[in-house]
């Protein structure tokens, strides 16, 4: 025999409104929480740009030597790029971020190209002449695309070097691909602080 929804017990219903207003406190609580740790992930930029501030003029330089380090050990761009909005500002941490990207960008395609070149370019063979074709026939057209795209900064940097691109249309291809994504992400970061 089926049960209508109107011939429920009383009982039922009750329990049903202290389901839902349970469910409604442990949301509130939950949006506590995320707020608390939201707070406490927030303090470390309030530091950042505290440092960067006793840095004084040396602050970008600073900036641009951890960007590189932490570029090369995985840290992701937008993340770097946050950092540089929140401790400089929109503008000047535009400038900046371009500025540690293109020297960041610089660094990797020589180590690349200088250091490990040779042993990597035998080892990729037949798959570096088609990357190298495509950078060698649209140079900076072909950097700058490759910027504006998501993927790996530090990874495209050393394909870069291992092929015969020159680095003039590197650097400049860098700096036009690059530039949109300063703004952005160094406008991000401010709007976090």
């Amino acid at each position: 025999m089926a049960v209508l929804r109107g011939d429920l017990p009383e009982t039922v219903k009750v329990d049903s409104t202290v389901v839902r207003l349970s469910a409604l406190a442990v949301l509130i609580a939950a949006t506590a929480v995320a707020g608390h740790f939201l707070n406490a992930w927030m303090d470390p930029i309030a530091g950042l740009r505290e440092r960067v501030t006793q840095a004084g003029s040396a602050g970008p330089l600073l900036f641009a030597v951890s960007f590189l380090t932490l570029n090369t050990v995985g840290v992701p761009m937008p993340v770097l790029g946050a950092a540089a909005g929140v401790a400089f500002g929109p503008v000047s941490g535009a400038a900046t971020l371009l500025v540690a990207m293109a020297f960041t960008a610089l660094v990797q395609f020589l180590l690349a190209r200088h250091v490990v070149g040779e042993h990597v370019r035998r080892r990729l063979g037949h798959a570096l002449e088609r990357v190298n074709k495509l950078l060698e026939r649209r140079g900076i057209l072909a950097v700058a695309s490759a910027r504006l795209l998501p993927g790996p900064f530090g990874e495209f940097n050393m394909l870069a070097g291992l092929t015969s691109l020159t680095l003039r249309d590197f650097m400049i291809g860098t700096i036009v691909g690059c530039a949109p994504k300063a703004l952005v992400w160094s406008g991000l970061g401010a709007l976090l602080s």
